[in-house]
């Protein structure tokens, strides 16, 4: 055995990562020629190799505009670290670091997959062993590898940045248990709002005046034409919150969303606004479309049976952002999932929103669906739904 040849193989080990996968953007019934492009994480390291369809002419351009948006940006397949630098300092904080005797790429897979699966929209960097974790809530925090201190152990440390500690505690628990022990649970709905105020208070229970709910909602009008950007992220929120039943009630989400859409258009002139903005990859600009995305789908579910859903104004300006905010699955797939979601419920209510569907709005849905498949769950989920929902009301 040639001792040398085995030395300079573990020394390549982490330098040489292939891996091979095959995707197709669209159809993939229809391929006639297949050529092959290599997909990059968001760190600029080239990680696979895809496949790109050439098909029909009037396509061709749509999905060349795809496919160029996954080359460039984050069609995750993996994390493959190929450094891991010694802990910086002496002292490790107990409540966020813990030691793993597992190899690294096991750790990294684990890792991986619990993102996946808990759908956690994650920006992998390779050369600095370090994931930035997006939650739900616009909860963020960094997994990071280091060195052991021991012999075969690798130390995970995984950082709160900003957000709710409650989720951020349920998804260091849901890494803690499937990197040390092999056992990953499904990301569930919170509970805490879902038990309605009547039953929580009984006869002591005092609903919320409508005017004072009028002049909350007038008031978030108002603060959106701030030119103070905290102004501005407070507003949305604030709306976004009210118009959620789960974080208030069912009847105040309801009476919130017949305001908005009644007597303040200047809120849902602003989410399209949004909507409409060209796409900038900076961590504000995100979390404003996610916010936008939001209340667009609260306002949706709320009245999903009001004749608001069946405006053709409304209509056909937001199938069009929202299949917009799809085709940017491989960037922001928490976004492409409030966008699928509220194309399902969309189509399934309103006959001219079902006009607006055409062979692009699936394409990119096919697309979203793979994306969700290799990096977030529940995009999968939404854009499978989303796709049959559209078959089914064709027919």
């Amino acid at each position: 055995m040639d001792i040398n040849k085995i030395k300079e193989s573990n020394r390549n080990e982490n330098k040489n990562i292939d891996i091979s996968i095959p995707y197709s953007f669209g159809n993939k019934t229809s391929n006639v020629v297949q050529e092959s492009t290599p997909v990059y994480l968001s760190c600029g390291r080239c990680v696979s190799m895809g496949t790109r369809s050439m098909r029909e002419p009037e396509v061709q351009n749509f999905e060349e505009n795809l496919h160029q948006q996954c080359v460039k940006t984050n069609l995750t397949t993996g994390w493959f670290p190929t450094v891991l630098n010694p802990f910086p300092g002496d002292r490790l904080v107990r409540r966020a670091t813990y030691e793993v005797y597992e190899t690294i790429s096991i750790i990294a897979c684990r890792i991986f997959d619990c993102n996946r699966v808990r759908s956690v929209e994650v920006v992998y960097d390779n050369e600095r062993a370090t994931a930035m974790c997006t939650a739900s809530q616009n909860t963020n925090f960094r997994i990071s590898l280091f060195k052991g201190k021991s012999s075969g152990s690798i130390l995970v440390e995984v950082q709160k940045m900003s957000g709710c500690s409650l989720i951020f505690n349920a998804e260091y628990r849901a890494i803690l248990q499937y990197t040390k022990f092999g056992k990953i649970h499904v990301s569930e709905k919170s509970q805490r709002y879902t038990t309605p105020s009547t039953e929580i208070y009984g006869s002591n229970y005092i609903p919320l005046d409508d005017s004072i709910l009028e002049e909350t909602i007038y008031t978030a009008q108002s603060d959106l034409l701030s030119d103070r950007q905290d102004v501005y992220l407070f507003a949305l929120e604030d709306i976004a919150s009210t118009t959620n039943c789960q974080q208030s009630s069912e009847s105040i989400a309801f009476k919130a969303s017949k305001i908005i859409v009644e007597s303040c258009s200047g809120i849902l002139d602003s989410i399209t606004k949004v909507l409409s903005c060209k796409y900038e990859v900076t961590t504000e600009r995100k979390y404003t479309r996610y916010l936008a995305l939001t209340i667009l789908e609260n306002i949706i579910l709320s009245l999903s049976n009001d004749c608001f859903i069946k405006d053709t104004k409304y209509n056909e300006s937001w199938i069009s952002l929202l299949v917009n905010e799809i085709k940017h699955a491989a960037i922001f797939p928490r976004n492409a999932t409030l966008a699928a979601k509220c194309i399902i419920v969309l189509v399934a209510n309103s006959k001219e929103a079902r006009c607006q569907v055409d062979r692009y709005t699936m394409v990119a849905l096919q697309d979203a669906e793979e994306v969700g498949k290799l990096s977030y769950a529940s995009l999968e989920i939404q854009a499978r739904s989303a796709i049959n929902i559209i078959q089914v009301c064709a027919y």
